[in-house]
């Protein structure tokens, strides 16, 4: 018997193949737009909103690609403002810039995408900046490749362009040309900012002051004179229909003569919103709060300057601002019938119970506690002091969503959504910066998002029983579109291609994407076993932990590498994917570690600073703890702990102090260590001068020991040792020489070594007189190590 899913499967593949053929005939010149389920508005406006998440950036600058792509493709839709936090600050300037400039782009090489091409190794830099993390390279980057559309403020110095109020219809006649000859263009975009140190304001009619740090800061981007230009929105001098999601304050930038603001500024300002705290340093930033303005502009004599951290730690989801925005221009535009849509790309939002990744947070209800502890700890109130604050800053977000739902046909608010997991889940959100092939992979995953997003749009009138057939139906009329062997500029030149063999498999990891979601079965164009994304997607479902096991970054490696030894051969896979994980990161922890001192340094060297001195006593806890950094990294590369001092590539040594219980003797070694030709094994020597105090006369001998370490990999035990020992006569009473076998172990990064003696030769006799011990007890601790944690 068919059933009717089988029907419907063999439909959409006939609806395909016969989509397919007409496109073979046709000019490639053609852009295939996908069929709507209904007549599009006569005008539509999108708000956006772009949460943060670190190397999440990726993912979300495929879905905006997508989205101001297919804005672009119909001249009565138009993108109003785009309001980022953190890495959506950065996604939501990148945007609206793309918008304006017109660009010739398509899926494989596009300005959102180039710019997210960020690698581990160019942030983790050692750097003067105070941080972890050096972004210098990444932002310089930026500036270079946006120069050419930006306008340079000193070529309006003698020129004054007064401001228009929002929204602004009609453009002064020097901002009616566009960049690459489009039509003009406005977009308004904020930027969500923490300030470091509260800003202290006085309540009225009394002698109290509160305390704020979140800011917004909206700028309009626009076409003036062929250029992209930046000018201040003062949003707070209009009054919205429900001014209480309104932020407490928005932040002016100052301004040129002519009302530009200089692109550097900006820039700064993104920069500002996207510091994550530690991982990246503060950025001083000159600004103007609005409200204390009046109606004067910023300017340079207006503002003050102060330090400004990441936005996303008191508004990651500024969809706030974005209703705000939508309500002033649903009171102050002159085109009332405009449908006027509210997106809000969350990329934490599941649109399944797909949720392997260890930092992966759906979108879903969370259980109460069964039961209450009887006693809490240290770590109990770290983490209430966490959940505590995480719940307070999602408080504007909850009733921002309340205020949404309240009235779905006002807003037409649509939250992106994800069916499959993203490399940048991993790591606290860092793991797409891990490698190309994972930005790549997660950016992939972004577009088609974005066609998931846009279809739901199209298909929002349909009934609940044709919802699914509408989105698939859509889907695959995006998907083919986006699949289309080349794609040409609006000039009708043809784009400049990557690698057609790379661009073959982009395309097919957006059919699997779509194969993997609709459990269908389009053709691929290429060999899946050669595909590097498919491989990377795989790998996410060889996990053979139990089901309430998140998926760590270690696990998933070892599923990739399962994965290219018996199934896909891809040569990229291999070679660029299967470096040795642990001594990446170790070299990179290591590097983080050094900046981590050079801050503290600087922060103890500040005079003027509060927290000095307690800056200064972290400093003496990472300076004690540098050689236990040290001899990890090492043995992340080696597999063997190294001793203190590297002597050459395959060599160390180290000086020892220390007493035998048992002899009451005190001992001074040098430890030397060599590599074997066998995995965690080492061979070691050491010579020791034994100062021992006898009953009737101190003597002193030396002991020449021998013999084979074994590395744990543990920080607390490092070492297991076992060997031989000669001890030689003393120079005064002891005549004989001594043969033993010791057994060994390194405690705390071998800052101390304790060692049992078992002489195996008979220990002279002095009738009752106390001398050498047959068994002997020592205890040695690491001369340089010590002195190294010292000074």
């Amino acid at each position: 018997m068919i059933t009717k899913r089988l029907v419907a499967n063999v439909l959409i593949t006939l609806v395909l193949l016969l989509a397919s053929s007409r496109g073979a005939g046709a000019q490639s010149s053609q852009r295939v737009t996908p069929e709507r389920s209904q007549s599009p508005p006569s005008d539509t406006q999108y708000y956006v909103a772009v949460k943060g998440g670190v190397s999440l950036g990726s993912y979300e600058s495929g879905l905006n690609w997508y989205l101001i792509e297919q804005i672009q493709q119909h001249s009565n839709q138009s993108l109003v403002a785009f309001s980022g936090a953190s890495a959506g600050s950065i996604n939501s300037m990148l945007s609206a810039i793309t918008l304006c400039s017109h660009l010739d782009e398509n899926v494989h090489s596009n300005l959102l995408r180039s710019s997210w091409n960020i690698d581990i190794s160019s942030l983790n830099r050692r750097n003067n900046e105070g941080s972890l993390f050096n972004r210098d390279n990444i932002f310089n980057k930026v500036k270079q490749d946006l120069a050419p559309y930006l306008l340079n403020p000193a070529d309006f110095a003698n020129q004054q362009i007064q401001p228009q109020p929002l929204p602004i219809e009609a453009a002064n006649d020097d901002e009616r040309s566009a960049v690459n000859g489009g039509s003009p263009c406005k977009i308004i975009t904020t930027f969500s900012v923490t300030l470091m140190y509260p800003y202290q304001e006085k309540i009225n009619n009394t002698d109290q002051t509160t305390g704020y740090q979140r800011f917004v800061i909206p700028v309009e981007v626009s076409t003036v004179n062929n250029r992209i230009a930046f000018k201040n929105v003062y949003l707070n001098q209009f009054n919205a229909d429900n001014p209480e999601l309104l932020p407490d304050y928005f932040i002016a930038l100052p301004e040129t003569p002519s009302g530009y603001i200089d692109s550097d500024i900006v820039l700064d300002a993104i920069k500002a919103s996207s510091s994550f705290p530690v991982a990246f340093a503060p950025v001083e930033l000159p600004f103007c709060i609005s409200k204390k303005l009046g109606q004067r502009r910023c300017k340079p004599e207006y503002a003050t300057t102060s330090l400004f951290s990441d936005g996303g730690l008191f508004d990651n989801a500024p969809i706030g601002v974005s209703v705000d925005i939508h309500e002033l221009y649903q009171s102050e535009s002159i085109d009332t019938d405009a449908q006027k849509r509210i997106v809000f790309i969350h990329p934490d939002n599941y649109r399944s119970d797909n949720v392997l990744a260890e930092n992966s947070s759906a979108m879903a209800s969370v259980k109460s506690h069964d039961h209450q502890p009887d006693r809490v700890g240290l770590w109990d109130y770290l983490l209430y002091l966490g959940s505590s604050f995480d719940t307070a800053t999602s408080e504007t977000y909850r009733e921002t969503m309340e205020k949404i739902h309240s009235d779905e046909q006002r807003y037409h608010f649509r939250m992106s959504s994800r069916y499959h997991n993203l490399l940048a889940d991993f790591h606290a959100h860092f793991g797409a910066f891990y490698s190309a092939h994972f930005r790549v992979h997660d950016y992939l995953i972004g577009v088609y998002d974005g066609a998931y997003l846009m279809s739901t749009y199209a298909c929002e009138d349909s009934s609940e029983q044709s919802i699914r057939q509408c989105l698939q139906e859509q889907m695959i009329a995006r998907i083919k579109t986006l699949t289309q062997p080349q794609q040409l500029s609006r000039s009708g030149v043809a784009t400049p291609k990557i690698e057609a063999d790379n661009q073959g498999y982009e395309r097919d990891f957006l059919i699997y994407l779509y194969n993997n979601e609709f459990k269908a079965s389009l053709p691929l164009t290429r060999d899946y076993y050669q595909n590097t994304y498919i491989a990377l997607a795989q790998a996410f479902y060889t996990f053979s932990g139990r089901d309430a096991e998140p998926l760590t970054f270690n696990n998933y490696m070892n599923n990739l590498k399962g994965l290219a030894r018996s199934q896909f051969k891809s040569k990229s896979l291999q070679e660029e994917l299967f470096v040795d994980y642990p001594k990446w990161a170790a070299e990179h922890f290591k590097t983080s570690y050094d900046n981590l001192i050079v801050m503290q340094e600087q922060a103890s060297e500040c005079y003027n600073c509060e927290f000095r001195a307690e800056n200064k006593a972290l400093l003496t806890i990472l300076r004690i703890s540098e050689p236990i950094k040290d001899s990890w990294v090492k043995y992340s590369k080696t597999g063997t702990w190294p001793l203190n001092q590297e002597l050459l590539d395959c060599c160390s040594g180290t000086l020892r102090v220390g007493f035998g219980a048992m002899e009451n003797s005190v001992l001074f070694t040098a430890a030397a260590r060599a590599d074997s030709p066998f995995e965690r094994i080492t061979f070691d020597a050491a010579v020791t001068f034994n100062y021992l105090e006898a009953d009737f006369q101190h003597d002193d001998y030396f002991t020449l020991g021998a013999g084979l370490s074994y590395h744990t990999g543990s920080l607390l035990i490092p070492l297991l040792s076992g060997g031989y020992e000669h001890s030689f006569e003393g120079r005064s009473v002891y005549k004989d020489s001594l043969a033993g076998v010791y057994l060994a172990s390194g405690l705390i990064n071998e800052l101390i070594t304790v060692k049992l003696v078992m002489r195996t030769d008979d220990i002279e006799d002095f009738g009752d007189i106390k001398t050498r011990d047959k068994v002997q007890l020592q205890a040695q601790f690491d001369l340089l190590q010590l002195i190294e944690m010292i000074f």
